[in-house]
């Protein structure tokens, strides 16, 4: 669907911007993944109600780079 994958590039921007933004401190992970919801999941989430029930991978891929980031584990570590 190309709502999805163009949503998935905006929250892919926002993520990016987070990740530059707190690169340099020491942020608990409870912190980050509140500020994930902020920040990229409200991008993520925008007109989900109209898009109905699916489940799209392109989403999901935002998602998983940032837990790999924060946890910290290289991004071809598999899920």
């Amino acid at each position: 669907m190309q709502a999805t994958k163009t949503l998935a590039g905006k929250g892919l921007r926002s993520l990016n911007s987070l990740m530059s933004l707190v690169c340099n401190m020491k942020v608990p992970i409870n912190i980050m993944f509140n500020l994930f919801d902020a920040y990229v999941l409200s991008v993520l989430n925008y007109g989900c109600d109209v898009w109905g029930n699916i489940n799209s991978k392109v989403l999901e891929r935002v998602h998983k780079k940032f837990c790999k980031w924060v946890l910290n584990v290289q991004q071809s570590t598999i899920t």
